[in-house]
């Protein structure tokens, strides 16, 4: 009242008179609306929290509680996104360690090339013994040469000639059996470097194929989270605009919903979890496949570190000796397969549920009946694979 009083009381004194000077305070409209304005979102804020989310998912090294490490990784109708669950099964289902996909490539520097280098490492340890237990042999053959024939004339000197002749024979089936293992060590190295390579090539080809048909639906989910945030912000617009303060409320809902990265739904948490982040949880977990859409980085992460473990000969317990018959990988499944990638309906859910049992009879049917058994006890798990995930990619 005291302000409206002096601002009336001076507009009145202006108007009688007039040549006295003009005094410009604040009217009631304007008082009303700089107050206003301090309730408007922020949109420089707004953008360093963006800014915020982009370096946490480059440079942070410390993979913490899911608060920490993914925000605004939720939707609008679930904003909590990843939580505690989610969250620890994602290094062991994906590869991913740390936020920071700096600190994620140092963990774990190319997989695939480390393995091909430790194959090429085991395969020249392979050749190289062959190749000098070939030497030996021939060493050994060319050594035999002399002491034979110092042997056979120390029997002809003894007038021995039948001792000579059997020394003579003793010394040539010495060479043909030592010349024989050598050739066969050298076969036999060969054979199992070439039939590696092909095991190995074979497996990763299925593991390519497998990864590729699950392409259009993971795309498929995620375009259909950005659809759905792109109608979040309208949607929030649209309420905003019919609301007390419209002015107010469609700024706040435009910056909120374009700008900050921090509000779940918002269109650059919903574009930054879905490439640089971990993904988007968009329900809470109730089932042991939780609602959760990996992120391009997961997919790629989980596809890089599962084919490296495919080509990797120290694997799966079938080193450099000829593989089985089948020629197959079991149970060497794309680790982010294990939640509902498909996004945001019941049905995927159950047949992701259903793909360990799946998995478990086309083992059961090929013989091996430890996957099979692996593979249904994983079907009734609470969590699938992500507790065991480092022990499963040591087994394939």
């Amino acid at each position: 009242m005291i302000a409206g009083a002096t601002a009336v009381a001076s507009v009145g004194a202006i108007a009688l008179t007039p040549i006295a000077p003009a005094v410009s305070l604040p009217s009631l409209s304007q008082i009303k609306s700089e107050v206003a304005l301090s309730a408007f979102a922020d949109p420089v804020s707004a953008l360093l929290n963006t800014t915020a989310v982009v370096g946490n998912y480059f440079l942070n090294g410390v993979y913490g509680t899911a608060a920490a490490n993914w925000p605004g990784s939720g939707t609008f109708l679930y904003p909590d996104g990843i939580g505690a669950y989610v969250n620890g099964g994602i290094p062991g289902n994906t590869g991913i360690t740390a936020p920071g996909i700096i600190q994620t490539a140092v963990n774990n520097p190319l997989p695939i090339a480390t393995a091909l280098l430790t194959n090429w490492l085991g395969y020249g340890y392979l050749a190289g013994s062959a190749a000098l237990g070939a030497a030996g042999a021939v060493a050994d053959i060319l050594w035999s040469i002399p002491a034979t024939a110092v042997t056979v004339g120390l029997d002809l000197l003894a007038l021995n000639a039948p001792q000579a002749i059997a020394d003579v024979q003793a010394a040539v089936q010495a060479a043909i059996s030592s010349a024989s293992d050598a050739v066969n060590a050298l076969v036999n190295s060969a054979a199992t470097i070439v039939s590696t390579i092909a095991y190995r090539g074979t497996a990763a080809l299925n593991f390519m194929q497998e990864a590729i048909t699950q392409l259009p639906t993971l795309i498929a989910s995620q375009a259909q989270l950005l659809v759905g945030s792109v109608t979040g912000v309208f949607n929030s617009v649209l309420a905003a605009s019919s609301a007390a303060n419209p002015v107010e409320g469609v700024w706040n809902a435009l910056v909120n919903g374009l700008l900050d990265a921090t509000v779940s739904g918002s269109l650059p948490a919903t574009v930054i979890n879905l490439t640089a982040g971990a993904g988007i949880q968009y329900g809470p977990v109730t089932t042991a496949v939780p609602p959760y859409v990996v992120s391009v980085r997961a997919f790629g992460t989980a596809t890089l570190g599962g084919l490296a473990n495919v080509l990797d000969t120290t694997r799966s317990g079938r080193g450099l000796y000829p593989p089985e018959e089948d020629n197959v990988i079991t149970d060497n499944d794309i680790y982010w397969n294990n939640y509902d990638y498909r996004c945001c309906s019941s049905a995927p859910a159950a047949a992701a549920v259903a793909a360990p049992a799946a998995r478990a009879a086309r083992a059961a049917a090929a013989g091996d009946t430890s996957s099979a058994t692996d593979q249904g006890s994983s079907a009734a798990a609470n969590r699938p694979k992500a507790a065991r995930a480092h022990a499963a990619r040591a087994d394939r």
